[in-house]
């Protein structure tokens, strides 16, 4: 775990929410009416999203990846905590992180079934 404040890693990022996700899913169970599962939800779904916003950035390297399927195409996996820009550059930072993103479209189902939204689309509307 960096001891950097600036920089936020996609693995630890990912077993953070875990944690706090698996706190909401035991405060929803026993009914807190307090408000600290929406907390926690919320905490977590923020997480997720801060994630999911730093590789959104990285789109274009997920489009040359798949014509080319080479490391120097790989997504980053460490991020600075407020612009979410890259930390390190693509010389320094030349592997796959394939299990990275297994990890996180992982907890993404899990924490999407338990029935935390957090991928909105648009043209959607509830019945």
């Amino acid at each position: 775990m960096s001891t950097d404040q600036e920089v936020g890693s996609v693995r630890d990022s990912v077993y953070c929410a875990a944690a706090v996700w698996s706190l909401y899913q035991t405060y929803r169970r026993i009914n807190d009416d307090r408000g600290k599962s929406c907390q926690l939800g919320q905490s977590t779904v923020k997480c997720m999203r801060g994630i999911l916003q730093c590789w959104i950035k990285q789109a274009c390297r997920v489009e040359l990846f798949k014509q080319r399927q080479s490391n120097q195409h790989a997504l980053h996996s460490k991020f600075h905590f407020h612009t979410g820009e890259e930390i390190y550059p693509d010389d320094f930072h030349n592997h796959l992180q394939i299990d990275v993103v297994s990890l996180y479209i992982i907890f993404l189902v899990q924490i999407i079934t338990s029935g935390l939204q957090i991928i909105y689309t648009r043209g959607t509307t509830k019945s």
